[in-house]
């Protein structure tokens, strides 16, 4: 998966990265591709877990738009 954010910050006390952004990104290398964009993303590097926060929108195989509420910092 290719990820373009704006910053990047580690924290260690709770093992997640957290991306700020804008965030685009795009999976082309599996059998079912996904793009889309969102405010942040935070990744828990021990379990690997990824969560899109803020204005979320995923583009599916096929023309499927998903969309998430805004988020309320």
């Amino acid at each position: 998966t290719q990820l373009v954010g704006q910053s990047l910050v580690y924290d260690g006390a709770d093992g997640i990265a957290r991306i700020d952004g804008p965030i685009t990104f795009n999976r082309t290398d599996q059998k079912d591709p996904l793009s889309g964009e969102s405010r942040q993303i935070e990744i828990n590097v021990d379990s690997e877990a990824t969560v899109l926060v803020g204005d979320v929108v995923l583009r599916s195989k096929g023309g499927r738009v998903s969309r998430a509420s805004p988020w309320a910092a």
